[in-house]
């Protein structure tokens, strides 16, 4: 991943790699979800009009029942390589600024627009009366719920909610595991509550010591490709 990034590197800032798996992982995420929400309504991005004129997006996905509405922005990177590797607190600081930071800007964005009332496009969620925010990464990021995080409100002290990090992998972990009771909101509001701070491996071992590590919607895929190697995968 992060090899095809720096071959796709330019002078002008612009990343078609990066770009385009940005858009796919996009996607990927909603179409994972509507496969393992049946009675929640999960909605795509809204594209809204701001005063003077001015085109704004929402968050990438929604999820939302009765009066609760769960804003989801996708990310396809946490930090970038050179931070993986030396991992000194200012290339962190540098590169959150540049995603994660973003992410929960834009966040904060939805929430104010819709609890404003003004706008007709994010009318659909005018009985919203509780909110949770997730930013879903494509790459795991250790402490992302703590030191992250703290760094992150030191430097939007506006951000006037809590908010949770999680990496893919445990993205699809946790919403297999939850899929027949669909309590994916009433979880991330016990872990705003009850463990904030936790990063999402030890918190799906809170809640699921013996869960399934296989993802259904994975499987078939997996057999698809690895099943020419190994037949046995097709049984």
């Amino acid at each position: 991943y992060f090899a095809l990034i720096d071959r796709f590197n330019t002078s002008s800032n612009e990343n078609k790699f990066k770009t385009s798996y940005g858009y796919v992982f996009q996607e990927y995420i909603g179409i994972f979800l509507k496969n393992n929400f049946t009675k929640c309504k999960i909605h795509p991005e809204i594209k809204y009009t701001k005063p003077k004129k001015q085109k704004q997006d929402s968050v990438d996905w929604f999820i939302y029942s009765e009066d609760k509405l769960l804003c989801i922005e996708v990310k396809s990177s946490s930090v970038f390589l050179e931070s993986k590797i030396n991992a000194k607190l200012d290339n962190i600081k540098d590169d959150i600024k540049k995603t994660l930071i973003k992410a929960i800007k834009q966040l904060k964005r939805t929430q104010d627009d819709i609890l404003s009332l003004k706008y007709k496009e994010l009318s659909i969620f005018k009985d919203i009366k509780y909110f949770e925010h997730v930013v879903v990464i494509n790459d795991p990021l250790y402490n992302a719920n703590y030191i992250c995080k703290e760094i992150i409100k030191e430097e939007v002290p506006e951000i006037n909610f809590d908010f949770h990090i999680i990496n893919i992998n445990e993205f699809e972990t946790l919403v297999s595991n939850q899929r027949e009771t669909e309590t994916f909101f009433e979880m991330l509001s016990f872990k705003t509550i009850d463990c904030p701070e936790l990063d999402f491996k030890e918190f799906i071992l809170k809640m699921y010591p013996d869960k399934n590590n296989r993802i259904p919607f994975l499987d078939k895929y997996y057999i698809e490709i690895f099943g020419k190697c190994n037949p046995t995968l097709k049984k």
